[in-house]
């Protein structure tokens, strides 16, 4: 908003590109994101997916347009080991971001959505959206317990840091899962048995963690992402079926 800023706009219109300076700076700009997220009016349906840890839910997310993927935005999956492999955003950034998707989408009839918990890492989504959540048509994803420790491998253990981070974060964990499984998990990681852990840590920490969420909702409709290409197909037909 003032002389840099003045002079990187100069800068960048002598060299041929398409840039304005906005007044009040970018503290002003941050004061209309949240003024409009408070006043944001959603028109759209919610389609929430609910599911356990690692059944492919953002993957489908993935294959719709009318979809917000908002663990993307805050760049976390939301619970103790989200941030592995990711550089989480700020909660300012995740504002930002989410502003503009929510007017890209909302002239649509639906969103699809993953179900959350009101925080997401350290970035908490507007009360609005989390109530249109929790209102929203739910549908359960589920997959094999082999698929869903494939996916896992694949996504938290890309180096040789997230395997680190991975066992500090197993170190620590408490609430459901007994310290006999939470060492035998870390002596599995230890010794490279990467496989064998990450079940443990689905079947012992993660599903007891989320079951009583995942239980006590009635659900519209049932997909299982074993199958991607198959799950895709069958949310397509069900949200036919809505219009």
């Amino acid at each position: 908003g003032g002389m840099r800023s003045r002079v990187m706009v100069d800068l960048l219109c002598s060299l041929g590109y398409s840039a304005f300076q906005l007044q009040g700076g970018y503290k002003e700009y941050r004061n209309y994101v949240r003024e409009q997220l408070e006043q944001f009016q959603l028109k759209p349906t919610l389609i929430v997916l609910w599911g356990l840890t690692c059944t492919g839910k953002t993957a489908l997310l993935n294959h719709f347009s009318h979809s917000l993927d908002l663990e993307g935005l805050a760049q976390h999956r939301g619970s103790l080991y989200g941030g592995i492999s990711l550089k989480p955003r700020s909660q300012k950034a995740f504002e930002n971001l989410l502003l503009w998707k929510l007017r890209e989408l909302n002239d649509q009839k639906f969103i699809l959505v993953e179900g959350e918990s009101r925080k997401i890492g350290e970035v908490q989504m507007p009360t609005f959206l989390y109530k249109a959540m929790l209102q929203g048509i739910p549908i359960l994803v589920s997959r094999s317990l082999e698929k869903r420790v494939e996916h896992a491998l694949k996504e938290y253990f890309s180096t040789a840091e997230s395997l680190e981070k991975i066992k500090e974060v197993t170190a620590h964990l408490f609430k459901v899962i007994s310290k006999q499984k939470q060492q035998e998990a870390l002596r599995l990681l230890e010794e490279g048995k990467n496989k064998e852990a990450v079940k443990i840590l689905l079947e012992y920490y993660y599903d007891p963690l989320y079951n009583h969420t995942i239980k006590r909702k009635k659900y519209r409709f049932e997909v299982n992402s074993d199958e991607v290409g198959k799950a895709v197909k069958e949310l397509k037909r069900f949200f036919a079926s809505l219009e």
